[in-house]
């Protein structure tokens, strides 16, 4: 199951669509409010938490990821240290769903 929450609007799996995304944040940028994406990912092997943006972090205990995990995460810092780019998120969304099927 993958879920994106964007701020404090969310959706799940076959909920998420592109144009919500990118909606999303668009109404952020228009109200000059900061944006917090985060990635909830559950499937199979693959047990993440990415977010991205100005989102508090929390204290969380980190565990050693695998190796599927690791390769999500090392794609996803490649999309994390720019500036929030809808394109970028959707397809890292759209990677996401190939991993979870």
């Amino acid at each position: 199951m993958i879920t994106i929450r964007i701020n404090q609007a969310t959706e799940k799996g076959s909920g998420i669509r592109p144009r919500w995304i990118s909606e999303q944040i668009q109404n952020r940028r228009r109200d000059n409010a900061s944006i917090c994406v985060v990635f909830e990912v559950n499937c199979s092997d693959v047990s993440l938490i990415l977010p991205m943006g100005q989102c508090h972090q929390g204290n969380g205990r980190e565990r050693k990821p695998n190796r599927k995990e690791q390769k999500l995460i090392d794609n996803f810092q490649k999309i994390k240290d720019d500036e929030i780019n809808s394109g970028l998120i959707i397809s890292f969304w759209q990677n996401l769903k190939k991993v979870c099927r």
